[in-house]
């Protein structure tokens, strides 16, 4: 667990050293000086600066699960890129997590069973980002019919909601769900929940 969370962290470093179009992505003393102005305007300049640094590495990091999500030999790569959005909060890159939300990390050395948010890392990215992911993991979930989807989906909502915010969403969603395999879909997930709470 220590080595993932360096592993993340030291990717995050070296993204905010990659220079973008000509430009060095690292806050440089300037925009931080300027967030320090007692001009307005030189305020609202450092917050775009450092706000579009941002938006940059999190297009770069999406681009990198992008391209090694279905290179096995990567899958360190991903989880780490992965786990990288959810810290930067990146609602951009919800779509993206939410098309790899089963896209599994297997610990080689464990004896204990892995969680949805251990075994999926787009799990654990979403459930950082917070709300911005509640609404396209339920739609994945509504139109899957695989048992990961459901397992993965319900983690994102209880890790986000919690068990009771997260069961009452779960029967508002139901009782709305336009299909019958949708809301067999849901009242499994609502199941998952409180099987998972007692």
């Amino acid at each position: 667990y220590m080595k993932s969370k360096t592993v993340t962290i030291t990717l995050a470093l070296a993204l905010l050293a990659i220079p973008l179009c000509g430009q060095e992505t690292r806050l440089n003393s300037a925009a931080l000086n300027s967030l320090q102005s007692d001009d307005e305007a030189a305020r609202t300049r450092a917050v775009q600066e450092i706000l579009h640094d941002q938006s940059a590495a999190v297009e770069q990091v999406s681009a990198i699960v992008r391209k090694y999500a279905s290179d096995p030999a990567k899958k360190g790569t991903v989880k780490s890129s992965m786990e990288l959005l959810g810290k930067l909060r990146a609602k951009d890159a919800v779509p993206l997590l939410v098309d790899n939300l089963t896209f599994a990390v297997f610990y080689k050395n464990t004896k204990a069973l892995q969680t949805a948010d251990t075994l999926y890392p787009a799990v654990s990215a979403l459930i950082e980002i917070g709300m911005p992911a509640i609404e396209p993991v339920l739609a994945r979930v509504e139109a899957s019919s695989a048992d990961a989807d459901l397992q993965a989906g319900a983690a994102v909502l209880r890790g986000v909601l919690g068990a009771e915010l997260a069961a009452e969403r779960l029967r508002i969603e139901t009782a709305k769900a336009s299909s019958d395999p949708a809301r067999a879909r849901l009242t499994q997930m609502a199941e998952m929940l409180r099987e998972k709470g007692r």
